[in-house]
């Protein structure tokens, strides 16, 4: 009896003095969803990037970041607290967005203005986005966009 004891004390010691446990769980859920924006800053002018169209609609593909702090895969009783105001970034992988007529003429050199988009469309399904891609024609962009983003909940097809 005595030595269960010692063994429980033992470990229950070990536990607080390590003070840290596994976030295994925070992985999955970050994986099936989170705060993700898109913004049109990254548009500009010499950096190899298109304005796609098929003659009536207009779209751009830009990055999808992941807001927030990154997951922690291991936490601790003396970790300290981030006074950061600033959103944390992390790019999860490129969305296609339709955008208005006007915005892309301003992208594209061929009308003065607006320099961001009223309005942004995600394309959802990536198969879809690949389909309008491929039926499209491309525009080089020769102008820097202006301050515009969309912010969503995104979420895994496979996260249930």
């Amino acid at each position: 009896m005595k030595s269960k004891l010692l063994v429980g004390v033992a470990l229950s010691s070990t536990m607080l003095i390590n003070s840290c446990y596994f976030n295994s769980a925070g992985h999955i859920f970050d994986k099936a969803s989170y705060q993700a924006t898109s913004v049109t800053r990254e548009l500009g002018a010499n950096k190899n990037q298109v304005v796609y169209t098929d003659g009536e609609d207009y779209y751009v593909e830009l990055t999808r970041f992941r807001m927030g702090d990154p997951v922690k895969t291991q936490y601790s009783a003396f970790d300290q607290e981030s006074d950061d105001s600033e959103p944390k970034l992390q790019a999860r992988g490129k969305d296609l967005f339709e955008i208005p007529k006007d915005f892309a003429m301003y992208l594209t050199g061929k009308a003065k203005g607006p320099d961001a988009p009223t309005e942004m469309t995600r394309i959802r399904k990536a198969e879809t986005a690949e389909r309008i891609k491929s039926r499209c024609t491309t525009m080089p962009i020769v102008k820097d966009a202006g301050k515009y983003a969309e912010v969503w909940q995104q979420k895994s097809s496979a996260a249930p």
